[in-house]
């Protein structure tokens, strides 16, 4: 529960930083799609498989 908690904090302060939506590992666009299952996504698919 911490850890959603976390996301989520972390996904607004990135709304206020006007970064939301972009990968935080490489800066590339995050896929809508993504971010409409999973608004907290902080990297697109491809990173996050990297991981």
């Amino acid at each position: 529960m911490k850890e959603k908690v976390a996301a989520i904090d972390a996904a607004l302060a990135r709304i206020d930083a006007g970064t939301y939506g972009l990968c935080v590992v490489c800066g590339k666009p995050i896929p809508e799609a993504r971010l409409e299952f999973r608004p907290m996504a902080a990297d697109h698919v491809e990173c996050a498989s990297r991981a």
